[in-house]
């Protein structure tokens, strides 16, 4: 799977607690998506919708516009 051919906007969403997928591991995948906007849920595990899901569905509209 080739990231940089993605082409249309990515929102990714990190727990900022989430140890199978942390914050990090999103950021070094960065460079890949060229219009990857990432944003850390405070607060949060893996499960960032049911853990916060007001912060997620507010991350959710910002990115949509």
């Amino acid at each position: 799977l080739d990231l940089s051919m993605v082409r249309c906007p990515v929102l990714a969403l990190s727990g900022e607690l989430d140890l199978l997928v942390p914050p990090r591991a999103v950021e070094a995948g960065h460079a890949a998506v060229p219009n990857l906007a990432h944003r850390i849920i405070a607060g949060a595990a893996h499960s960032v919708h049911w853990e916060r899901p007001a912060e997620v569905a507010g991350a959710m509209v910002g990115f949509l516009g």
